[in-house]
């Protein structure tokens, strides 16, 4: 597969991400914490955006130098129209079912940078992609610390699985 037709995808799938989270910071704004939680990961989302726009511009200036890869994207196209079906809802989410979204997702975007791309990519893929993967573990932890805080993982509670580092 084309590089381009990887980028492509991911950098919509960071996109929509920080527009889900700068949204979110608002439908939430009377809770300071989750506003303030959300409103840093629409940033960081917005940065990782614009870091895989900055690497497609690489790919279009050299298109010799990025060699082909085989990948399936089905993880980012779910990501993408489970993103889609949050905010087509009327109804927003709670805060509570928010970080539990939130965490999901992160969790699956973290696999995906991981266990799909990194090992076919060329370094400078390699190295945007692992980038990419310790923000969305950082994000899990926020998100997760977030969570316990607010007393909604108990012992009967799934917590999806931590990105791997």
């Amino acid at each position: 597969m084309d590089v381009q037709q990887i980028l492509r995808p991911l950098q919509q799938f960071e996109e929509k991400l920080g527009e889900l989270y700068a949204w979110l910071a608002g439908v939430h704004a009377a809770d300071a914490e989750v506003a303030s939680a959300f409103r840093r990961l629409a940033r960081d989302e917005r940065s990782h955006a614009a870091q895989v726009e900055y690497q497609r511009r690489l790919v279009r200036q050299n298109p010799r130098l990025f060699n082909e890869v085989a990948l399936d994207l089905a993880e980012v196209f779910a990501g993408l129209d489970r993103i889609e079906k949050i905010r087509a809802n009327l109804e927003p989410p709670g805060a509570d079912e928010a970080i539990r979204i939130a965490l999901e997702l992160e969790s699956s975007a973290a696999d995906y940078h991981y266990r799909n791309a990194i090992a076919q990519l060329d370094p400078d893929m390699a190295r945007l992609l692992g980038s990419l993967g310790r923000a969305d573990r950082q994000h899990y932890e926020t998100l997760l610390e977030l969570a316990q805080d607010r007393g909604l993982l108990g012992p009967d509670t799934p917590v999806p699985s931590p990105p791997p580092i």
